[in-house]
């Protein structure tokens, strides 16, 4: 099959599908922009499940994406830091309930 570019009807289809493929990217990049912010202000929040989904989300739109792959690295640490914090927290408290 070959292309003719002196079919109007041909070169008017591909500029439809062009048009079609154009807003779909469009709406992929949108997405991708919510599912960042949402996520970024669900770790403001500390709700660290729901950033996870977020960021995960986002590279369902842009798989290779650095940003969102950097935004679940620092979620993780941020995770780490507070488990440990919980962690030690409740250490303290049996220490001192054990002296009591």
């Amino acid at each position: 099959m070959t292309y003719d570019a002196n079919n109007q009807e041909a070169s008017a289809k591909l500029e439809e599908i062009a048009g079609f493929y154009e807003e779909i990217q469009k709406q992929k990049e949108e997405n991708y922009v919510k599912a960042m912010n949402a996520g970024v202000a669900a770790a403001g929040r500390n709700d660290f499940a729901e950033a996870r989904i977020q960021f995960d989300l986002a590279l369902t739109y842009k798989p290779d994406d650095s940003t969102a792959k950097q935004r679940l690295s620092e979620l993780s640490q941020m995770e780490n830091m507070r488990y440990a914090a919980i962690e030690k927290e409740y250490s303290e408290l049996i220490v001192k309930a054990d002296a009591q």
